[in-house]
């Protein structure tokens, strides 16, 4: 698989760390009472299980509060339709400004490169990456109606859980290039500094893994 976001005018491998290294951020949701997720919610999250796994499922539902924080101020200054939605082009300029401001990821699909924010939908990024059935997920929620405030998260997370997928299989790969065992304790700095190397060689190069 190639990889999904570029590294143009950031530090790649602050990326690669702040990835697994910045601790998770508080979100008030967490001090509230829980509150069972309304249908619309539900749907989404059933049809991301349906298409991606449980597993998947999970991983993205944890983050969804956290890109909902990120994303309000924003969302809200933005032109909505039927007062509460982003259309396409919308959705597309958020997730880009949340993901550079979160990662420094320029994420390919939604970074627009001098084009105009409405010249491609956000959601083919997964067919990319994740197949043809992801993206009409959403795609079809962008073209019915544009997408809510937790739904542009959910995008989000799940985005931000796929990236972190593809990041450890290369390095896995990475490791396995090399021969090396990464879960000997006897592993030396030296083999170490090699894999991170030969891993920022395979991001720079988007070489499948």
């Amino acid at each position: 698989m190639a990889s999904c976001f570029s590294v143009a005018g950031v530090s790649a491998l602050a990326a690669f760390v702040s990835l697994f290294a910045l601790p998770p951020l508080a979100s008030a949701s967490a001090f509230l009472a829980y509150q069972a997720p309304t249908m619309q919610h539900s749907d989404l999250l059933d049809e991301l299980e349906r298409v991606l796994g449980g597993g998947r499922r999970a991983a993205a539902e944890g983050r969804v509060a956290l890109f909902e924080d990120a994303m309000r101020p924003i969302f809200r200054s933005l032109p909505l339709v039927d007062g509460d939605r982003l259309p396409a082009s919308g959705a597309r300029y958020l997730l880009h400004r949340v993901f550079v401001d979160r990662h420094g990821w320029f994420v390919e699909g939604l970074a627009n490169r001098g084009e105009s924010w409405n010249s491609s939908s956000p959601a083919s990024f997964f067919a990319a990456h994740s197949g043809d059935e992801v993206e009409d997920v959403f795609e079809k929620r962008l073209g019915d109606r544009g997408l809510s405030l937790h739904e542009t998260a959910v995008f989000a997370a799940t985005l931000e859980s796929l990236v972190h997928e593809e990041t450890h299989e290369r390095l896995k790969a990475a490791y396995s290039v090399l021969r090396v065992n990464a879960d000997a304790e006897s592993t030396k700095e030296v083999q170490v500094e090699r894999v991170i190397d030969t891993y920022m060689l395979m991001l720079v190069l988007g070489l499948n893994h």
